[in-house]
């Protein structure tokens, strides 16, 4: 009877992680056109592209102040894409996870030659970090290379 018991509880939570992972966020193949693509599925509305990487300080500080900043409106969207080529699906998604950033539609590029995408994304960008792209509801880019202060991503989460 005991082991029985045991033996349901563990399909249970067997099934239960299963869920969850099927429900996490797709983490999508950063290309050559992928940010056209994303350029294209929010035209007219008001989004930011942040480039990180895992090795970049001030790329993880500045994860630890988006959901905070991204709660004085719910019309901007968070897009975030890892600069390291192919890193693991684990390590982005804990990433998010602990920044309550779950819901973040996620990037990672997905070609061995970096330049090729920086290139496809600005051609003046030379893959420098923290690198972020202001798109407000007009569709007018905004480029910010270098450290962001909190107060500045919420101004311009404010005036959206």
């Amino acid at each position: 009877m005991i082991n029985s018991l045991r033996r349901i509880i563990v399909l249970l939570l067997m099934a239960l992680s299963l869920m969850a992972c099927s429900e996490a966020q797709p983490i999508n193949a950063f290309v050559k056109g992928s940010f056209a693509e994303i350029q294209n599925r929010y035209t007219d509305t008001p989004h930011m592209i942040v480039f990180w990487s895992q090795d970049c300080a001030y790329c993880m500080k500045e994860f630890t102040f988006f959901d905070n900043a991204l709660s004085h409106s719910n019309k901007v969207k968070l897009i975030t894409v890892a600069t390291d080529p192919f890193l693991s699906a684990d390590v982005i998604r804990k990433l998010h996870h602990d920044n309550n950033l779950d819901d973040v539609e996620q990037w990672v590029f997905s070609e061995s030659v970096k330049e090729k995408l920086y290139f496809d994304v600005s051609k003046n960008w030379r893959g420098e970090l923290p690198f972020i792209i202001f798109v407000n509801e007009d569709n007018v880019m905004t480029k910010h290379l270098g450290i962001l202060k909190e107060i500045e991503l919420v101004e311009w989460i404010k005036q959206q």
